[in-house]
Parts: C-alpha cells; structure tokens; sequence
C-alpha cells in the first residue's frame, strides 16, 4: 500500500508541475503579444518590461529581432553583434546582417564591418568588405 500511495504522489505531482507550465506558457503567449503591440505603438518601457520577463520564451528572439531591425542607425553595434552571435540560426539573421553592414557603410564604420563582415551574395557587400580590408 505505501509504494502505491508513493507512486499516486510522484503521478500527481508530475501532473501539477505540467500544469504550472502550461499556465506560464500560455501567460508567456499573452505577454508576447502585449509586447509586440507595445513596440507597435512606441511604447518602449512598457515593451522593455515585457520583453524582459520573456527571456526563456522560445519565440523571444522575435521580439529582439523587431526592436532592432528598424533601429540598426541607432543601435550600438555591439548589441547587434551579440544578437547575431546568440542566434545564429535565426531565421532572419542573414537579412539583419546584411542590413547591418549596409549601414555601417553608409557611416564609414570599416572596422565595425571588416570585423562582422561573413561571405555575402550581394555583390555591395562584397565590394565594401574589400574596401573595409582596405581602410
């Protein structure tokens, strides 16, 4: 009797603990649209507060991705490096880079561009990396 009570108890609690996931899964989803929305509308606290809570969601580099991609003049190269080089396997990642050297182009950033620069098929890119190796 006591090991069937003992294996009700190890049931039941792997059944709340599933549970609990569930329920901090489904909030997780509702906070991701809150935070989407919030960056729609400019409201960047409240989108950075959100964000912040969201750090183990699995779709959160989404919500990094759409802070920086429209920010990339203004955001500081290292934060972008470091986006780029925790997710790698972002899907959007190429087309982030990819606009990111355009910009450091246009700002004449040659070292930030030679230093994150990865083979390009936009024959630009291309012709700014030699002109990065260069300077």
């Amino acid at each position: 009797m006591p090991r069937k009570f003992l294996q009700i108890i190890i049931l039941l609690s792997i059944f709340l603990s599933c549970g609990a996931f569930t329920a901090t899964l489904e909030e997780q989803r509702h906070d991701y649209q809150l935070a989407k929305k919030a960056l729609r509308a400019g409201k960047m606290q409240t989108f950075l507060q959100l964000a912040d809570t969201l750090k183990d969601y699995p779709l959160y580099p989404y919500l990094r991705y759409y802070y920086l991609q429209p920010r990339l003049a203004k955001t500081d190269n290292g934060e972008i490096h470091d986006f780029l080089a925790q997710y790698p396997d972002f899907p959007q990642a190429d087309d982030l880079r990819a606009r990111w050297l355009k910009q450091l182009a246009r700002n004449r950033d040659w070292q930030a561009y030679f230093d994150n620069y990865t083979p390009q098929k936009d024959p630009v890119l291309q012709c700014n990396y030699l002109i990065a190796r260069i300077n």
